[in-house]
């Protein structure tokens, strides 16, 4: 059982809790409890299942929003600057209270953000600020629940070439450990350095892999992810990322133009060195 001794412990654990839930991108809103039931939410989600969690606790918590970013935290009053923090400690006034920054949306529960902890990209980001007032405090009814830690689960994935055509198809193939049938996979895609898109979701055959071909319409450097949000009994996965260099149909065209142009060039040199040989006088 965790000894904990503050509201800094409490507000960590909390967050530990959180990062338990898959991700997935989901645009309706829900109740805190659907999140939990589901097992599967995203970051406006995660931030609204903490903040009843620490609201309930008796712990003051403000929402922020990074309009620019579409993403969301939580702001902690825990009464003094966080102690367990492992890099620089950020934080919000409001009303003349430093709510400290809690990053709900992680993967890596033991390793994952703790309170005052932020990404770079929301370090001295502007947010919108959203006090939770006027909460509803009585009970609905019992919930029981047992908590333990989900096994551990990998993917692979692999891509049939690494440097490709635009409009030409490639393979994605994978496996995930513990080998499951019948789970499904979200494939993303980062084009161009843009933000990750989902492009398809795969499912595992009965030989426990999945297999999907793709034809990329544009040309550029394409970044490529399988993940999986897991499931009662395993934890979710992401695999390596990996790139793939999509040449445009006209640059080979050109290429080739080229090379084409560039073995003419020597026949014909070759032909005028024949034609008329060197004399010696």
């Amino acid at each position: 059982m965790a000894n904990l001794q503050n509201t800094e412990d409490f507000t960590n654990w909390v967050l530990m809790l959180v990062y338990q839930i898959g991700y997935r991108e989901i645009v309706l809103g829900k109740y805190p409890v659907k999140t939990l039931v589901d097992g599967v939410g995203d970051c406006d989600l995660f931030a609204y299942v903490a903040a009843s969690i620490l609201e309930a606790g008796g712990i003051s918590v403000v929402l922020l929003y990074y309009r620019d970013q579409l993403h969301m935290e939580i702001g902690v009053d825990l009464g003094r600057a966080p102690t367990e923090a492992r890099v620089e400690v950020y934080s919000v006034n409001v009303q003349n209270v430093s709510y400290y920054i809690a990053e709900c949306t992680g993967e890596k529960w033991r390793e994952g953000w703790r309170v005052g902890e932020t990404p770079s990209e929301y370090q001295n980001v502007s947010s919108q600020v959203s006090i939770l007032e006027n909460m509803k405090q009585s009970s609905i009814g019992q919930v029981s629940a047992s908590l333990r830690e989900l096994d551990h689960s990998t993917i692979s994935l692999k891509i049939s070439s690494s440097i490709t055509l635009e409009n030409n198809n490639l393979t994605f193939s994978g496996q995930l450990y513990p080998q499951t049938a019948n789970e499904n996979f979200t494939i993303q895609a980062k084009i161009n350095s843009a933000s990750w898109t989902n492009i398809a979701t795969v499912q595992t055959q009965a030989d426990r892999q999945f297999v999907y071909t793709w034809a990329p319409a544009s040309d550029g450097e394409i970044a490529v992810q399988a993940s999986w949000v897991g499931n009662r009994q395993y934890n979710g996965a992401s695999s390596a990322q990996t790139n793939i260099i999509i040449l445009p149909i006209f640059l080979v065209a050109l290429i080739c133009c080229l090379m084409l142009a560039l073995v003419m060039l020597t026949f014909v040199f070759f032909k005028t060195r024949r034609k008329n040989p060197d004399h010696k006088h």
